[in-house]
């Protein structure tokens, strides 16, 4: 065998990890794909050949994978159709090798469908990475002789290195046969991995209109369950929509738990488009509160109505679709997947951001504004595009694609995955931060004190107040309220000028801290105190007295003999009577008053002569 054959190589990087993967195509073909003049045995031609080399952790993995048209091996009538996509086995793909099986078209006569076969090797040491078939242009029927269902194709694919991986696939072709072709296409792939962090498990859905004047996705959906680090996470997803002639009609619901820490959460959604107008709602439930809001879109005019719920503090505010601080799952949204995912834009806001996240890069989606300026992420990365008034920009680094948009429309913002793109992961939204102008009064309502505020409030804004003078820090309370009060009690300290400060945070990270934004005067605290204390010693019978502190109070009575000894001792009562040992003094007497188990007052008892008792005369 000799033949002559030109090569390209396509070369991918990432920004700060060097090289990540060479792929090595032919660069011209032949007739169906083959490769000119190259043939196994001489018989079987050999289409869609392709090679990549992956370095891996100072090893190096080489994929090779063609496609074999069973056709022209037995001389029958091949399918229509062609195998495409990368090479099955990298990297634990898609286990049909990114091929699809087609529409599941009706065809009685005999043919032959084509096969996908992969092989990788590791280097150094040399070990079976990896092994991979795949099956496409099929229609085995499932219900002969005139079936309902069909297979179009099918695939399996087993990764070694570096970690166990290993899916599988099945494309079905449904309903009866119209103009040569079934109307509904179903698509289901299931994955599993284990490496060294844990263990993981996905399978996803899919069903499509597909008829020859009409194409569209009905539905779609996930499951995820993920254990890794001692920690278990379960997720689903399932979306449904239509839309004919301009009418359309979606919904969606999900859900995400996670058991250490235990959280969870539930999403519901849906949407109706129709005339230029739309109409949609949505809600959440988790362990953090729940929440809802609808929004009503007509020509230029966009508005909305929401509420979200707190457990932890029975807080509910009217915050319109502001969600923050409900989601408590990392990487869950009550978002539905292939369907645009919506970001309300506020009145008067003079520049308004928003970052789009990806799991393995960049996502590849468009931003559409209220009156239907599309917006692209350009494919260029750290490279910024300007469209109107939106700035896009591909950051790799992140794995964000940005959109700065200045003076915005105000109304709903659409964020839409390109036609066989992945899902983002994320959508965040921002508005500049802008001060909250804080205002505060104290006021004295007996021995409690009232703090009252005023701000400028903002989503996933939260502040809290504390009260500092000397010797003293403590907080008071905490709000994401525009407007309120609260009672308290100024903490245990001297009396005298407090300061009252602010930290502000927005979505859990600290923006303002210190800031001073009022002061009061703090009551001197409450002393009680033993009173007029004195003690009597004749020979060693001492005897201490006083009078009662002006609370409830108990006594601790300390003596401090001349050779420096102490004794202390501890009564509820006014008086104490004690008898010394012979030959010892008292140096010094105090009484120390203990108020709510702490010592309020200390008073030092003076001596006093015993009282003589009064001789009676005798009468003659």
């Amino acid at each position: 065998m000799h033949a002559q054959i030109a090569l390209g190589a396509e070369i991918e990087t990432q920004s700060g990890s060097g090289l990540e993967k060479i792929t090595l195509t032919p660069a011209s073909l032949g007739a169906g794909g083959a490769l000119p003049g190259i043939s196994i045995g001489g018989l079987i031609p050999v289409s869609k050949f392709s090679c990549s080399y992956q370095p891996n952790s100072g090893s190096s993995i080489w994929t090779c994978s063609g496609a074999v048209d069973l056709g022209s091996v037995f001389g029958g009538e091949s399918k229509s159709g062609e195998a495409a996509g990368s090479p099955a086995g990298e990297g634990g793909g898609s286990p049909a090798g990114g091929e699809s099986g087609g529409g599941g078209k009706c065809n009685p006569e005999s043919a032959f469908p084509t096969v996908r076969l992969s092989a990788g090797i590791q280097i150094n040491p040399f070990a079976l990475a990896s092994l991979g078939f795949s099956v496409t242009n099929a229609s085995f029927d499932i219900e002969p002789p005139d079936p309902l269902v069909v297979v179009t194709g099918f695939g399996a694919n087993f990764v070694y290195e570096p970690n166990l991986a290993i899916s599988g696939s099945v494309d079905l072709g449904a309903g009866p046969c119209i103009d040569g072709e079934r109307p509904f296409d179903a698509t289901g792939t299931v994955t599993g991995a284990l490496g060294s962090k844990g263990f993981s498990f996905d399978v996803e859905g899919q069903l499509d209109l597909n008829l020859q004047t009409f194409k569209t996705q009905l539905a779609k959906a996930k499951f995820e369950y993920a254990s890794q680090y001692g920690s278990t996470k379960i997720s689903f997803s399932v979306n449904a929509g239509l839309t004919v002639d301009g009418f359309g009609i979606s919904g969606n619901i999900d859900g995400a738990l996670t058991t250490h820490p235990f959280v969870w959460q539930a999403g519901l959604g849906g949407q109706i488009n129709a005339f230029g107008a739309s109409v949609s709602g949505q809600g959440v439930l988790s362990n953090a509160g729940f929440g809802g809001c609808g929004t009503l879109h007509v020509a230029f005019w966009s508005g909305s109505v929401g509420f979200k719920h707190f457990f932890s503090n029975g807080q509910t505010d009217w915050d319109g679709c502001d969600f923050s601080g409900l989601y408590t799952v990392t990487g869950a949204g009550a978002s539905a997947l292939g369907q645009p995912r919506i970001v309300l834009v506020p009145r008067g806001a003079s520049r308004f951001e928003i970052a789009v996240g990806g799991a393995g890069g960049v996502p590849a989606v468009k931003l559409v504004s209220p009156t239907g300026q599309v917006v692209t992420v350009p494919g260029t990365p750290n490279r910024l595009a300007v469209t109107g008034n939106v700035l896009a920009v591909n950051v790799p680094g992140t794995r964000r694609a940005y959109f700065v948009i200045d003076h915005p429309h105000a109304g709903a913002w659409k964020v839409v995955p390109l036609p066989g793109a992945p899902e983002p992961t994320s959508v965040l939204a921002a508005r500049p931060y802008v001060s909250p102008a804080i205002h505060v009064s104290v006021t004295r309502h007996g021995r409690r004190e009232r703090l009252s505020w005023r701000l400028r409030s903002q989503p996933g804004q939260s502040v809290r107040f504390f009260e500092s003078g000397h010797a003293v820090y403590a907080g008071i309370a905490q709000s994401s309220r525009a407007q309120g009060s609260v009672e308290f009690t100024p903490a245990a300290g001297p009396g005298g000028i407090r300061r009252i400060l602010a930290v502000v945070s927005v979505d859990g990270f600290v923006r303002r801290q210190g800031l001073v934004v009022g002061r009061y005067r703090a009551p001197a605290p409450f002393a009680p105190a033993a009173r007029d204390a004195r003690y009597e010693l004749k020979r060693s019978k001492l005897t201490v007295y006083w009078k009662a502190a002006r609370a409830r109070v108990r006594y601790q009575v300390g003596v401090t003999f001349n050779d420096r000894l102490t004794s202390q001792l501890l009564t509820s009562r006014r008086s104490l009577t004690l008898r010394l040992p012979a030959g010892f003094s008292i140096h010094k007497l105090t009484i120390a008053t203990l108020y709510r188990g702490r010592i309020s007052n200390v008073t030092t008892a003076k001596r006093v002569s015993p009282k003589r008792p009064r001789r009676r005369r005798k009468h003659r």
